[in-house]
């Protein structure tokens, strides 16, 4: 979107805006994602045994402490396959259906729990037999089903709904996913500005500049410091009276998938209708689908 594109139609420009739509944060403990790194962190542990039995103990643990806040905070937990099974959102779709309110909700808010099995990278053991017959136990990276917890829940800074994706298995993914048009409504319900949403666009707003303020206020360290808000609720370790999480399991977080969303409103649909067709008859593609010259 050029800047000559809004000063030539500036006086049929109601307003404009860029900010975050889909974005997606996956965390990893890097150094638990190579054997060695894993049985470095079982002895660490005071594991003495490499087995699959072992690793199997951290999982029990994990799924444990995930039960017991679900059932404290009475949230629903659905095994997806038995509720819908689809693909391409409608995890999203399902739960946005089912457990999101049309009225703003505000503060911290769990929607609901929702399991699934996923082929992941993760970790087997095998025992072998050595040239002199000694058995011994080799760990070695596979790719296998674990289960997966997509936990939904409303964000008092980022809006709703959004997931955190643990993986209950060693190396122990994690994955977290935010809307950046939710985490700016929720700044517009807190000034009691009204406004429009058509789809995923702000189409109307009683002060436009309240859009770019939000927009500013949303920062890197502001949503590290949510992501380890609901990561230290749910990725704990059930040790029976209690539960913890080992210094040794703290993950790093990166950008996976970032989409970035500039929309320009008319005052008229009818001049951006327009506008629009003029813009289809100047620009073509040309060539074949492999070899575009020229696109819009």
């Amino acid at each position: 979107m050029k800047n000559s594109f809004v000063q030539q139609f500036s006086q049929n420009i109601k307003f404009k805006y860029s900010c975050f739509d889909r974005v997606v944060l996956r965390g990893y403990i890097r150094w638990l994602f190579f054997p060695a790194g894993v049985v470095k962190f079982l002895r660490l542990m005071g594991f003495r045994k490499l087995s699959n039995g072992v690793m199997r103990i951290l999982t029990d643990q994990l799924n444990a402490h995930i039960l017991k806040v679900a059932q404290a905070k009475e949230i629903p937990i659905h095994w997806w396959p038995s509720v819908d099974g689809g693909k391409d959102g409608a995890k999203q779709k399902f739960v946005q259906d089912k457990y999101v309110s049309p009225s703003p909700c505000k503060g911290d808010h769990i929607y609901c729990i929702l399991t699934d099995k996923e082929p992941i990278r993760t970790f087997a053991c095998r025992e072998l037999i050595s040239k002199n017959l000694l058995t011994y136990e080799k760990l070695y990276d596979c790719r296998k089903p674990v289960k997966q917890y997509y936990i939904y829940f409303h964000d008092q800074l980022l809006g709703g709904p959004c997931y955190l994706k643990i993986s209950s298995y060693l190396p122990f993914q994690c994955e977290f996913y935010f809307n950046g048009h939710n985490a700016i409504a929720l700044q517009l319900d807190k000034q009691g500005l009204h406004y429009r949403r058509h789809g995923n666009a702000f189409v109307e707003v009683d002060d436009p500049d309240a859009i770019q303020n939000a927009v500013e206020s949303l920062h890197g360290r502001a949503v590290l410091t949510r992501i380890t808000y609901w990561m230290n609720l749910f990725f704990k370790f059930d040790k029976g009276k209690y539960s913890t999480c080992s210094k040794y399991l703290q993950h790093e977080w990166y950008l996976s998938q970032v989409e970035i969303s500039s929309n320009i409103v008319f005052r008229s649909a009818r001049f951006c209708t327009s506008v629009f067709e003029r813009i289809l008859d100047k620009f073509q593609r040309l060539g074949l689908p492999e070899s575009i010259t020229r696109i819009l």
